[in-house]
């Protein structure tokens, strides 16, 4: 049997040490705390007890989710070892991170046609003591980009499948040249999108901007 990795995205709800223990490898979401961005690093950058007392004190505080080429980087690493993955995403009814997942896993098959990858949706989430506290009230209100925030609860399943939808496939069949112009500081479509695009458009090139 091929080495293995069991893996699963930080948003599992276990602690550093119950997974370090049973040798599972993670991958971190992201937040954000009065603007600056920090990886869900299992309390490590920011512990536990400082994020929820900076957020009842009223702190700014949204969430993003992990995008296509922070999971392709992810999985390549075990791949370009020998290593096969079986990685397990937070639940695809909570986020969009499955299908960006799912989307990496794509390209990484065709890069390691000998490697085995499996992406599974958890379907699952767990609502901590938290809700008995009120703070999960300022954790709903504050979840989510501020696009996100402002919309209805139809709007934002509406734009959940919008800004998941893979078009990939489209992007070799565009036969004119195309200049991609990009931000090296965005958060929602990180620059790792700008090069997957890149990849697939048959005559493209890439302008990175400062911000």
């Amino acid at each position: 049997m091929s080495d293995y990795v069991l893996s699963c995205c930080s948003t599992v709800d276990l602690t550093a040490e119950h997974i370090a223990a049973r040798n599972l490898s993670h991958i971190c979401f992201h937040f954000q705390l009065d603007g600056v961005s920090y990886p869900d690093d299992l309390g490590k950058s920011v512990p536990f007890e400082t994020f929820y007392r900076k957020m009842t004190e009223g702190a700014e505080t949204s969430t993003s989710q992990i995008n296509i080429a922070e999971y392709l980087d992810y999985f390549e690493g075990f791949l370009k070892e020998g290593k096969d993955v079986l990685h397990i995403t937070f639940s695809s009814g909570l986020s969009g991170s499955y299908l960006s997942a799912r989307s990496a896993a794509d390209i990484a098959r065709e890069r390691y046609p000998e490697r085995k990858l499996f992406v599974v949706d958890s379907l699952a989430a767990k609502l901590p003591l938290i809700n008995k506290t009120g703070l999960y009230e300022k954790l709903v209100k504050n979840a989510g980009s501020s696009d996100y925030k402002v919309l209805s609860e139809n709007m934002r399943a509406t734009m959940s499948r919008v800004v998941n939808e893979d078009l990939r496939g489209y992007l070799p069949k565009i036969n004119v040249p195309t200049l991609l112009v990009w931000g090296n500081k965005d958060t929602a479509t990180p620059i790792g999108d700008a090069h997957i695009m890149d990849s697939l458009l048959p005559d493209s090139g890439i302008v990175v901007l400062e911000g």
